[in-house]
């Protein structure tokens, strides 16, 4: 069983290339692990790739997402 507050950062490039080989991993870990639905955030998407700190802002939006109980929507997400 999943922790409440289980959800996966995408952290890809962006790329449709990069985003089905992204969701692809995370169907198989999620199929192999029986996790179910999983919810995947993307902080990248709300100011684009931000190279060497992308990974620090990943950090701080999952604190932030801890503290408040809520997760970020991805942005132009269809």
């Amino acid at each position: 069983m999943l922790p409440k507050s289980f959800h996966i950062h995408a952290h890809g490039a962006g790329t449709q290339a990069g985003d089905r080989a992204e969701q692809e991993a995370i169907l198989e870990l999620s199929s192999r692990h029986n996790w179910g639905a999983v919810p995947v955030v993307a902080a990248k998407s709300y100011m684009g790739s931000l190279g060497a700190g992308s990974a620090a802002v990943e950090f701080i939006a999952s604190l932030v997402s801890l503290d408040r109980g809520h997760l970020f929507e991805v942005l132009n997400f269809r």
